[in-house]
Order: structure tokens, then sequence, then C-alpha cells
């Protein structure tokens, strides 16, 4: 490839180049420089010789000096094997600007549409609010309906590095930029043979994983093109919750404030999951029923116990889903001449994983036959097959029962998943001559087209179960369905009342599974030119201007039995929808001063960008910033800029989920202030006392009224290079983020109490209860523009590498922290304000300490991971309330054999700590794992060793 095309590509040096600019100006995360002096220095040659023209992250105006105003961390692709790291997804932990996220390995195992999907969540504000792009472009969703890419789908082993800025960049990239943007750069003029290969496993002998890899490139057509494939392999074994001490029991918080009282083990668990089952013989849910009765398997009638009639769920839970990733990609430069070049990137990926819980429920009130709020499932009270103990103790008057029970004879319920990804694009990028400069000009059309085939398996068909419960004799001393359409259907009598598993006929003649097939697909043309328009003092005025259209197109189709609400626990409706965007923007930065007294350099940028949604409307973002300069060791900048989200398909155009959730009902008592008696006195009977946890149907519909959110973001920093210390910086920066208009469904939780506190039909009719008990129901969800957020932080980055004697020895360091000042969230203009500094998800402190020391062939790498101390309940004081802090140590050994292979060995959690008791109802808990499994490490020690080779 020529010299004057390589000094144009959108990436930034490598080598001292890019060490430089790692150490010198962007606070990155990524190994300091392994050099000890002339970081000044060779800034200042790189500058003067102006070869090296690169665009950082966060702009696309294409500059010589390595300056950027938004803080941009670094990740090298050495430093990618420097861990082990095999899934980009893994990188996330050692950035503490990336927030604990639900969409990532170990996170969040009852979640029923992301098993296997991995994601990044910069600040915690929501995956859906960090751009990822690669090569600086759009890439597919890999979550239905949402922007969400998976990070499955992006070859780890072909990274040159990876760009995170924070900061909105909306103006820059457009929608999804608010907390945000990583940008993956591949690796795009691979020349040779490479070769990666991993194993490993955890210290209790779980979780075992496999990775293997293979690159080919190399230059060809007299060195005019260059064309680089990778294959790659990887495969990851299960954990179950049992099988790790936090989690091997479920656990009842019974009161919030003295979490040391939770019932651990057997009385935690809940009735409903038995095999004799539960029925509740005056109500018309078991919860509102106060007659309780279950048959024991020895035919005995009594009153049912946790302890010793109930299953423990967490024998079924992951809290690793197995995943099977093969990734196919390649690329392609041909340089046409020296002016022009064509470029093809392609990606393919297949990952298929499982997500498990426990065996299907059914229970009066939650399983609604033909989806929510049609036919609640019952038993007649005159079903022969019930003992006269049991009937003797109905009420007069009552024709039917409510029930409950598990069906573990029917297994686990287990959720496959198949996910497919193409992606692809092409491209013409050229240098044009104009006003005696070159120019730089590029046009680009992506496609993409992620596919989604889930299972739902070992699951009950409600209205086959229904029939079968509504009994008569058959004429021939036996019993038959009394519905002859169902007998001829294949009906058959099931008997819920022997205490014992169902018979393998009456299994058959009830089970049921579905499928759902999902796809998102993505279109993109843009075309974009950058160039310097004139001379300033500092230096040329630089400007870059574009357009770009989109298209957004999604479904998400469930089979027959789900979408009716036939099968156990589960009516899902259908999702589809498109919209399509037109953009133009237009970025300028100005050097305006340079090499005076007291300003060795000032410089201001500005950046807007027109968007206009076929579905929502125009909306602006900008940008305006710069950087002061007053001598070669100091350094100061800030940018100001409005970000903004536009609504995802799911938002607009979903058609409709359920799923269960726990709530405590403020009318249980009668209300607790005089407002709440009030309105409960309207809602609920006299004497309401439901259970302290009352299961819910959460149901999630869409809204096309959205409107995109708008995010006005600060950014106000320093870097420090001192010349007395070199091989050192020291970045220092300040983030504000207020989001207005935010997107959101209202917790349920907070939908309830502001009905009961207000009762507002705005709120109450979003509720569903019981006419005769009260007992909640279900609860219509729908997305909002109603939120409001503010973020406030810290971020600092420190580092420092030098050589030790005269043996060319060399040691770094790196420490990057966060602080977070602040983060309030209101749902709706004028609820209570949360505080979420300190909870779960959002630690006051996250920081990582690196140190990496180098002698000749041998490498030592450790890594220290700070968690800050978390509060169960923010604002609130009370015994066991503060989670104390958490330390991991991560540690990495590697060997080069001779230029070609090296060994390496590392472990991650060294000193295997066990994660702290954080259970639900706890903000940030993760369900099914009794502790804050997207902050804390619920795997334990990990063992891991390869070999790489490249020719």
């Amino acid at each position: 490839m020529s010299k004057r095309w390589a000094s144009q590509r959108a990436m930034i040096p490598t080598g001292i180049a890019l060490a430089t600019l790692i150490a010198g100006t962007e606070g990155a995360w990524a190994q300091p420089p392994a050099f000890s002096e002339g970081t000044q220095e060779t800034a200042q040659t790189e500058e003067a010789e102006g070869e090296q023209s690169i665009v950082v992250t966060g702009s696309r105006i294409r500059a010589t000096n390595l300056i950027s105003s938004t803080p941009v961390q670094i990740v090298t692709g050495a430093e990618l094997q420097r861990q082990g790291i095999v899934n980009l997804v893994e990188v996330m932990r050692y950035i503490p600007a990336a927030a604990p996220n639900a969409l990532a390995p170990a996170s969040a195992p009852r979640d029923s549409i992301s098993s296997g999907l991995f994601s990044v969540d910069l600040r915690g504000l929501g995956s859906s609010r960090t751009l990822v792009l690669v090569n600086g472009r759009r890439h597919v969703a890999g979550l239905p309906g949402t922007s969400i890419v998976d990070l499955n789908s992006i070859p780890t082993d072909l990274i040159e590095r990876v760009e995170v800025s924070t900061g909105g960049a909306s103006a820059v990239y457009g929608s999804e930029a608010v907390a945000g943007v990583v940008n993956v750069i591949l690796d795009e003029d691979f020349e040779g043979l490479a070769a990666r290969a991993q194993y490993g496993i955890t210290s209790r002998g779980d979780g075992r994983h496999f990775a293997a890899s293979l690159t080919g490139g190399g230059n060809f057509a007299g060195d005019r093109a260059n064309a680089t494939v990778h294959v790659s392999y990887d495969k990851g074994g299960s954990i179950t919750a049992s099988e790790r001490k936090i989690s091997r029991n479920a656990v009842l918080v019974l009161n919030p404030l003295r979490p040391d009282q939770a019932i651990i083990g057997p009385g935690a668990f809940s009735t409903i999951n038995t095999i004799p089952g539960i029925f509740g013989l005056n109500g018309a849910t078991t919860a509102s029923s106060t007659i309780l009765r279950t048959v024991l398997p020895d035919g005995t009638i009594t009153t049912p116990l946790n302890s010793r009639d109930s299953i423990n769920p967490q024998s079924y839970v992951f809290l690793l889903n197995p995943v099977e990733r093969f990734l196919a990609a390649g690329n392609l430069r041909f340089r046409l001449n020296d002016d022009l070049r064509l470029f093809v990137d392609t990606t393919f990926m297949r990952a298929d994983s499982l997500n498990r819980i426990e065996s299907t429920q059914v229970r009066t009130g939650l399983l609604n036959i033909g989806g929510v709020g049609r036919l609640p499932f019952t038993i007649p009270a005159d079903n022969p097959f019930m003992p006269a103990a049991i009937r003797e103790l109905i009420p007069a008057g009552r024709t039917t029962i409510s029930f409950g029970r598990s069906f573990p004879e029917f297994g686990p319920r287990d959720t496959p998943y198949q996910r497919d990804l193409f992606r692809v694009v092409a491209g013409v990028e050229g240098i044009l001559p104009l006003f005696g400069r070159d120019w730089n000009w590029e046009t680009y059309y992506e496609y993409g087209v992620a596919n989604l085939h889930q299972e739902f398996q070992n699951g009950i068909h409600n209205l086959k179960l229904y029939q079968a419960q509504r009994v008569e004799p058959d004429g021939r001393g036996g019993f038959q369905c009394a519905d002859p359409t169902a007998r001829a259907t294949g009906c058959i009598p099931v008997n819920l009342f022997t205490g014992r598993a169902l018979t393998a006929a009456e299994r058959a003649s009830i089970a049921a599974s579905d499928h759902v097939n999902a796809q998102n697909k993505q279109q993109v043309a843009a075309a974009s030119v950058t160039g310097d328009l004139f001379q300033l003092q500092g230096g040329p005025l630089g400007v870059a201007f574009g357009a770009e259209w989109r298209s957004e197109s999604s479904f998400y189709r469930p089979g027959e039995l789900l979408s009716q609400g036939l099968i156990s626990l589960q009516n899902i409706l259908p999702t589809e929808g498109k919209f399509n965007v037109k953009e133009a923007f237009v970025e300028v930065r100005a050097p305006i001063l340079a090499d005076l007294p007291a300003i060795k350099r000032l410089e201001i940028e500005a950046a807007f960008r027109r968007a206009d949604y076929s579905t929502s409307g125009g909306v602006n973002a900008w940008k305006i910033g710069g950087t002061y300069q007053p001598i070669s060791d100091l350094r100061f900048r800030t940018v100001l800029a409005q970000a903004v989200r536009a609504p995802n398909i799911a938002e607009l155009f979903r058609g409709g989920t359920g799923q269960i959730t726990n709530v405590v009902d403020p009318c249980r008592g009668g209300g607790s202030t005089p407002a709440q008696q009030v309105n409960c006195a309207q809602l609920v009977p006299p004497n309401f006392n439901p259970p302290l946890n009352t299961p819910v149907v959460e149901f999630f519909g869409r809204n096309e009224n959205l409107k995109p959110e708008i995010a006005k973001t600060l950014t106000v920093g320093g870097v420090v290079t001192p010349t007395f210390l070199p091989g050192a910086s020291l970045t220092v920066d300040y983030f504000r983020i207020n989001i207005k208009g935010g997107i959101g469904n209202l917790a349920l939780q907070t939908a309830l109490s502001s009905c009961v506190n207000t009762g507002l039909a705005e709120f109450c009719n979003l509720f569903t209860r019981d006419p005769a008990s009260g007992i909640l129901l279900t609860y219509n969800s729908v997305a909002l523009n109603l939120a409001q957020q503010k973020m406030r932080g810290v971020d600092l980055d420190f580092r420092y590498a030098t050589s030790l004697g005269s043996l060319g020895d060399r040691l770094a360091l790196s420490l990057n922290w966060s602080r977070l000042l602040r983060y309030d969230i209101v749902s709706f203009p004028g609820s209570a304000v949360f505080k979420a500094k300190g909870g779960g998800f959002y630690p006051q402190d996250r920081a990582t300490l690196r140190a990496t020391y180098d002698s000749g062939n041998f490498n030592l790498a450790l890594t220290q991971r700070y968690i800050g101390s978390i509060y169960r309940i923010v604002g609130t004081k009370f015994d066991q309330n503060r989670v104390d802090p958490e330390f991991y140590t991560d540690a990495q050994v590697r060997y080069k054999l001779d230029k070609a292979h090296s060994l390496y060995a590392g472990v991650n959690n060294l000193f295997d700590k066990d994660p702290p008791f954080y259970p639900a109802p706890y903000f940030g808990s993760s369900q099914g794992v009794n502790t804050a499994a997207t902050l804390y490490d619920i795997i334990g020690r990990f063992f891991y060793a390869g070999i790489s080779t490249k020719f």
C-alpha cells in the first residue's frame, strides 16, 4: 500500500505515535508507553512532518496534532491478548466508565431474550445510550427492535484498538451517542499468518471455555491491494446457581430494613414450586385464599408448608449460560490509483446459547388462558378427582377453586437461542485536491441483518390443562374430558390431586413448546468530506461535512401458542416496525493560536447535525468545545453538547410481552398515610392483607407517539504531561449528563405507588385487580417520554512507564478511576427523586490499577479491580445496609519462545473472592443469584492458558 494511503487511514499510527497519544493526550486504559524519554519530542516531530493525518473518535476531522477536546480511552489489540480476552465484552470490566451491564456474561441469568448477547453500557445509562461503531461506521443491532450491538459479532483477534469516547457525540455520529461512543478499529492491512488457541476453567472445574482463531492476509496486485481473512471459534460451558455458595439457596427478604432476618433455604421456597400443588378453596387466587390445602404423595391432606413441599429453583438457574460461537470476517482494500481506493468489509457470526430456569409453573391469576385478562385457570369444585376432605372445605356457592403447582416432571424451562449475523460494508474513498490542499472524501453503503431463532421448551398448554380439569364420566367406569372438541384433539383427564408426578400419558397430553423468529435489518448510505479550508495562526482550519441515510427494520414473531397466550406463563404478541432517518452534519475545528507566550495552543471546535426521522420528526444535535494549552506540560479541554436518542422499534411498535414481577402493595393493611387510606378504600376491600411480595403480570406494550430524548452533556478537564517526569501523564475530567424526556417504562412499584398516593386514573388504570379480593393481577407498561436523569462525576487517569537499569527491562503503571458524584432519576415530572448513586448498579467509586513488567521475552501483567461500597437502600441507615468495597486481582505471565511463538497463562479473580450477599429486592440485585451479578464476579477463580503464533 502506498505511503500516501497509509497517511490517510482513519486510524491512529502504531508504535511510538500510538504510545504518545495514549500517554500524553487521551488518558487511555491501555498499557502505558514502553519508553521513558522523548514523549513530547516524538509528538512534535510527527506534527512537523505532517505525515500522519489521523482521526480520533469524537471527531471526523483529520489532524496531525493528536489533540482531542473529548476524553478518549484506548485499548490496543496487544492489551486484549495480555488479558487473555476472547470476547470484546470482557474488556469493559476494566474500564470504570463502562458500568455494570445486564447484557454481559454471568449477569442476568433469568433474562428471556438476551441470553448469549453481550453489549456495552457506558455510565450505566443503558446500552441503548451507547453507540458502538466499527471502523467509525454503524453496526447492525443484535437485540431485536433496539440499537444494541452484539459484541459477539466483532472479531477480537482482528482488533487493532478500541477507542472509548465518553461524552455526548450525537452531533458527530447521530442518535444513541448520549453516554459516549465505543469505536472498534479493525486491522485493515494485515500481512502474514497468525493463530491463537486458549483454554480456561474455573478452580471448581466448571465454566470451561475453549477458543481458537486463525488470521491470514497479504498484499497483492503489485502491493496495490490487501486482503485479510479471519475465522474463530469459541465455546463456553455453563455454571448453575446451585454450584456457588452465594446462590445455592433461594432467599426471601421479609423486611428490606433487616437483611439479617432474611429466610434462606427451604423456608424461602415458594409453595407454588411444589409437586403436590396448592389449592385455594375460598379465593379467586391462591394468594387471596385463607383456606389452603395440599395433597402429599401418601394421600395426606394438609396445609402447605414451604420447608416440606417446595422445590429449590436454584438447581435449575444458570449463573453462566453456555455459548458457542463461530465467526468469519474479511476485508479487502484495492488502490485504483494514488487518489482512489475501494474497500469491502464483511462479517458473519453464528452464536448458539441456552437459557435455563426452573420448571414450568401454573398459578391461578397468573396463568390466564388466551392472554392476560382472559380465561383464568381454575379447577371446578365438582372435579371427580378432588378428595372429599378438600371438597368439604369449599364455601357454599363457589363453583371453582384456585390452584398453583410447579411441574418438575417436565424438566427445566430451556430456551435455546440461535443468533446469525451478516454485515457487509462497501465503499470508495479518495483524495481530492482543492484550494491547494488534499481533501479526503468517502462514500459507502452498509447492509446488516441479525436473525434470532428462540425456542421455548418444556412448557404446558394452558387450554389443554384447563380442559383436562373439566371432567365427566365416560360411561365405561372411567372419566373423560367434558368438552367433545377437546376430546377429539387428544384431551384426557389430568389428576392434580395425587401429590405425585403426572403420568407419562398425562404429560404428553398437555406438553407444549413454541418458538420465536426475530430479525433486525439495517441499511446505511453515507458520504463525507473532510479537509482544511485555510491557514490560521495556529494551523489549518479543519472542516468535515456530509450526509447519511439510514433505514432500520425489525420484527419479533412468536409462534401461535405464545401469541395466543396458550403456553404456560408466556403471552407474547408480534412486534414489527421500521423507520428511516435522513441526516446532514458539519464540523469545524479552528486552531486559533499557537506557539505564543502563555499560549502553546488554543483551539475551538463545533459541530451540528440535523436528523429527520420518519417516525418522530426532526431533531438537532450540536457540540461546541475547545482546548487551551498554556505550556507544553499542561492542557485544558471542554465540550458542551446536545445529544439525542430516537425511540427504537421496540419502544414504538412493541406488540406486547409479559413477565412476572413481585411487588409490595401499598394498600396492604389499608395504606400507611391518610391519602393512601382514602385511595385504597376505592381500590381494595376492607382488611386487605395480601402477601408481602405479590406476583403481578407486567405487560409491555407500544407507544407510537414517542419523541427523541434530549441530553445536555458537559465535560471539563485537563491533561498534564510533565517534562520533568518523562513517561508520565495525568488526566482529570469532570462530566455532567442531563437527560430530559427520557424514554422508559415506569417501574411497576413506582407506578403502583403513584396510583395509591394520588388516586389518579392515569396511573391506576394501568393496573387490574381481582374484583373480589383486590389482589393485583396485571400492570400494563408502555414507554413514555417522562424520565429526567442527572448524572455528575469525575474520571481520573494516571500512567507512568520507565526503563529499569541497563538491561532494557520496562515497568509500566496505569490507574483509571471514576467517581460518581450524583445520579438522580425522576421517573415522571413531580415524582420523588430516586437517588441511584451508591445503589447496586452505581457504586460511587470504580477503579482499575494495572502494572506490567517486561524483561526480554518475559512479560508479567497484574491488574487490580476496585468496586466501591454500595448500599442496599440509598439514603437510609440500618444495620448491614452498607456492602463493603470489593477488590479483584487478575494476573498473566507471557513468554516468547521465539519471534513467532508465545505461551501465556493467567488467572482472573486470583484470590477467589466470593460476591457479597445482596439479594432481591434490593436495587441492582439479580433474581436467582442473591447478589448484584452485573457488578461482582460470581464465577470465582478462573484459570486460562494459551499459545499464539504469527508468521
